[in-house]
Formats: structure tokens, C-alpha cells, sequence
């Protein structure tokens, strides 16, 4: 006779699932603590790099600041000078570079003039046999100091006055004429949009050009040099005399110029006399501690200006150089007035 087992015992549904179902939630659980964990450790990671990336950043762009105020000093410093011997110029740098950690070394080197090229050429062929100065000639060629005759400079001694035609800048200032021709030629420039703009010497060139050429569109002459000329340096003059000399602050008017072949060629050149015929929209600047383009001799410039719209930008604390902020004002103002459309 078989034998009766009984009744077959089993779990019900909910006791069947319920280890797999703990288990399930215990992963998913675990889960979204690693990845709750690694989200916010990585946000951690994030906010810690950024802050370190944003001193490095912020060292880096200070040490360019410093480097770039540095250079601009020793720059003021040249043009303060009428000559800088090594002496000078390491007096001046190495209390700059123990107090700047950025400027790694500063070096000087002397003007080579046809009298030291000679000697400058032998030391350097010491190292480097073959070695040469050389210069370019007007078609750009690279022609031996040796051979090449010399062209006097506009500040060079012996600079010829006379007549008014041989003066340095009577070809300078003819060349910019040219130069505006040729790139109005051009089957790939806009003839009615031809603007100049140019600092120091280039912002005297700038106020030539429209006064030469009627076609310039405008011009943005920064920190114009050779400008009311005669004044300035009587003015100059004047500042720099001692007692018992007279320096002339008694006057009302400065002295009238000697007659001499200079004091007749300058005011020929002088930019505050090319300054009425430019009728072309200028934007323009003037640093009021700048002693190689004075404000005495930049503002009579603007004033004479034939333009109908004009602004003079005056910078505060600034000698011969101008900021990043009007290089952006500038270029804006050049945007509207050439009508390009800004890309946002």
C-alpha cells in the first residue's frame, strides 16, 4: 500500500519574491549613492579646479601686465634720453627685474651707426662667421650697410631744411598719397572705405593723408605728433630754462621764431596747418602727460580740424601711449561709421 506523503507545502508568491525584490532595491539604492557620490565629488573636483585655473589665470595675466607696464617704462625712459649707455640702462633695469618674478632678463644692445658696425660685426663673427648688418632699400631688398649711402633721419644732426622740398618728411608725406592710390586700385578694396589710423608718427601721417587725399573715409590719429610745433618747443624752452635766463613766462605770446632755414620748413609740415582741409570724420586722443606729442600741441590740431565731426579722447595719466579701452571705442566708432554689422 503506498504511503501517503501528505500535502505539498509551498511558499506563497509574496515570500517567493521578496529576497530578489530586497536585493533589487538594494542595488538600485547602492546605485544611486555611487552615482549621487560621484556627481557630487565631481562637482567638488569642478569647483576646486576652477579656482585654482582662475589664480593661474589671474597670475598669468598680471605677469603680463607687469611685463607690459615694465616696457612701457623702459620705452618712456629711451625717448626721455638723448642717448642710454649700457650703464644707464642697467641702472634703470636690474631694480625693475629684482622686483619683478616674471621679466626673466632685459637686454641692451647699442644703435648700429656706419662708425661701431664695423667692430660690432667682428665680435659677433667671433661666433657666427659671415655675420652682417643689413638693411632693406625702398623695393624691399636686403642691400649691404657697406654700400648702401645712408639716408639722414628726421632727428638726425645734419638734417636738411633747405630747400623746403629736401626735408625728410616732403617724401614721407607725398608716399601716403600713394599708398592710398594704390590701395584704391585694388579690384579687392572698397575705395569709399579707406580709413587710416596710426599712433605717434602714424597719427601724424593719419591727419596728412585726409588733408592730401579727399577720399579717406575717416581716420583715428592717436596721440598725433608734430603738431603746433613752434609753440611746443618754445614751451620746452621755457621749462627747461633756470635763472637768471629768462624763460619767457612774463610774455603773452612766445617769441617770434629766428629766421633760419629750419624755422621755415617747420611750419611747412607742421600738422595744425594740414589740419583744415581735413573734413573727414576723426576720432582721435591725447595724453595729458604725454611729452612727446603734448596736449599743447595735439588740442590746436583737433580744433583746427575741418571736420564736421570730431572727438578728442582725453587720457588722464597717460604719457606717450594709449589705452586698450580706446582701441575698443575706436574701433566701434569705426564699425558705425563704415556701417559693419557686429557679430554678437
Amino acid at each position: 500500500m503506498p504511503a501517503w506523503t501528505g500535502p505539498t507545502s509551498r511558499l506563497p508568491l509574496r515570500g517567493r519574491l521578496g529576497a530578489p525584490a530586497v536585493l533589487l532595491v538594494g542595488v538600485t539604492v547602492s546605485l544611486a549613492a555611487f552615482f549621487l557620490t560621484r556627481d557630487t565629488h565631481r562637482r567638488q573636483v569642478e569647483v576646486q579646479f576652477k579656482a585654482v585655473a582662475l589664480e593661474r589665470a589671474e597670475n598669468v595675466i598680471h605677469g603680463f601686465e607687469t611685463g607690459f607696464e615694465t616696457t612701457r617704462l623702459l620705452r618712456a625712459f629711451f625717448e626721455a634720453s638723448d642717448k642710454v649707455t649700457r650703464k644707464d640702462f642697467d641702472a634703470f633695469v636690474n631694480p625693475v627685474l629684482s622686483r619683478q618674478p616674471y621679466i626673466q632678463a632685459l637686454q641692451w644692445l647699442p644703435e648700429v651707426t656706419p662708425r661701431n658696425r664695423p667692430a660690432l660685426e667682428a665680435e659677433v663673427r667671433r661666433f657666427h662667421p659671415g655675420f652682417r648688418f643689413f638693411r632693406k632699400d625702398g623695393a624691399g631688398q636686403d642691400v649691404d650697410l657697406a654700400t648702401f649711402p645712408d639716408m639722414p633721419g628726421y632727428y638726425d644732426p645734419g638734417v636738411v631744411y633747405a630747400p623746403t622740398e629736401a626735408y625728410y618728411f616732403y617724401k614721407v608725406y607725398l608716399h601716403c598719397v600713394q599708398a592710398f592710390n594704390y590701395l584704391a586700385s585694388r579690384p579687392d578694396v572698397d575705395p569709399t572705405r579707406i580709413v587710416v589710423v596710426g599712433g605717434s608718427q602714424g597719427g601724424r601721417t593719419a591727419v596728412i593723408t585726409a588733408a592730401l587725399e579727399p577720399r579717406v573715409a575717416a581716420i583715428v590719429p592717436a596721440i598725433p605728433h608734430y603738431g603746433n610745433l613752434a609753440y611746443v618747443r618754445w614751451a620746452n624752452a621755457a621749462n627747461l630754462a633756470k635763472p637768471p635766463v629768462d624763460d619767457g613766462m612774463g610774455s603773452d605770446l612766445p617769441p617770434v621764431l629766428p629766421d633760419s632755414d629750419e624755422s621755415r620748413c617747420v611750419p611747412y609740415y607742421d600738422i595744425m596747418n594740414f589740419a583744415p582741409d581735413v573734413h573727414c570724420p576723426v576720432f582721435m586722443n591725447a595724453g595729458l602727460l604725454d611729452g612727446v606729442s603734448p596736449p599743447t600741441g595735439v588740442f590746436p590740431v583737433f580744433t583746427r580740424l575741418g571736420s564736421t565731426e570730431k572727438t578728442l579722447v582725453p587720457l588722464p595719466g597717460m604719457a606717450h601711449d594709449w589705452s586698450a579701452e580706446f582701441d575698443r571705442r575706436a574701433w566701434r566708432w569705426l564699425d558705425k561709421r563704415l556701417h559693419v554689422a557686429v557679430v554678437k
